[in-house]
């Protein structure tokens, strides 16, 4: 297993290839080859006394290229009140290398 992040990406994928890429990818897709499912989506709410939590999973495997993967990612999501207005803060945390 491989873990990569999207400044990893950015570094090794040019654009063009991405576009060559996913247009290989949905044609195989098409002949029932390569599989691309839809995102599942979950939250758990936030409330002004504890976090809430967000995520996304999102699955496929294009057999030609020798590539299965899973796109994850996950938010942390707080309310709080504001100069007397209830607002939702989202927190993104990337690791320090």
């Amino acid at each position: 297993m491989l873990l990569i992040s999207d400044p990893e990406v950015n570094q090794v994928l040019a654009m063009r290839d991405c576009i060559e890429t996913m247009e290989r990818a949905f044609a195989e897709e098409a002949r029932g080859i390569a599989v691309n499912k839809t995102r599942t989506r979950y939250k758990v709410p936030p409330d002004l006394d504890k976090p809430g939590y967000m995520a996304n999973i999102i699955p496929g495997a294009v057999p030609s290229s020798g590539v299965a993967a899973l796109r994850y990612d996950s938010t942390i999501v707080q309310e709080r009140v504001v100069a007397g207005i209830k607002s939702r803060f989202i927190f993104c945390k990337e690791e320090e290398q």
